[in-house]
């Protein structure tokens, strides 16, 4: 059931269109969709997500809502905790690492709105962050004309 409703939103062909507030929870080019929704145009690679992997992130977004993960569907293996928020993260989803260098500079322009674990892990280098807070920072960085200078969050597989 929860997954033939994933389903059905996920095969909307209807480009999604959010609030600015909710846009901290996704990692994408600000300035590039505000172009393709000014010219109601599609940017390339865009279109439907997999119903597994969008299942797994619905899920999660349930359990933090809901406070339980949602009835009938497979709770996903959590692999490690973010350094930021402490979220779990789960075997689909993807994280980054952010080096002493950008955790500084986020706290120096005010970009980070909390803060991480005591010490960066020596065998990342740096602090796990969640995709979503990874989101949430980029999304504050550009607000401020700031750019973090790293790449989207990457699977970094079994932590």
């Amino acid at each position: 059931m929860f997954e033939d409703d994933v389903r059905v939103v996920i095969d909307d062909r209807t480009p999604w269109c959010i609030c600015e507030e909710c846009s901290e929870l996704f990692v994408f080019d600000r300035d590039l969709a505000r172009k393709h929704a000014v010219e109601n145009t599609r940017p390339l690679g865009t279109g439907p997500a997999t119903v597994p992997l969008a299942a797994g992130y619905a899920a999660a977004a349930w359990q933090r809502v809901h406070g339980s993960w949602p009835s009938g569907f497979v709770e996903l293996a959590v692999l490690d905790r973010c350094d930021l928020c402490r979220k779990p993260i789960r075997s689909f989803e993807l994280s980054a690492t952010l080096p002493l260098a950008v955790v500084s500079a986020c706290r120096d322009h005010g970009i980070l709105e909390c803060n991480p674990e005591p010490l960066p892990r020596s065998d990342i280098g740096g602090w796990l962050c969640c995709r979503s807070c990874f989101a949430g920072l980029g999304a504050r960085s550009h607000r401020l004309g700031y750019s973090l200078g790293m790449d989207e969050p990457t699977d970094h597989g079994p932590l």
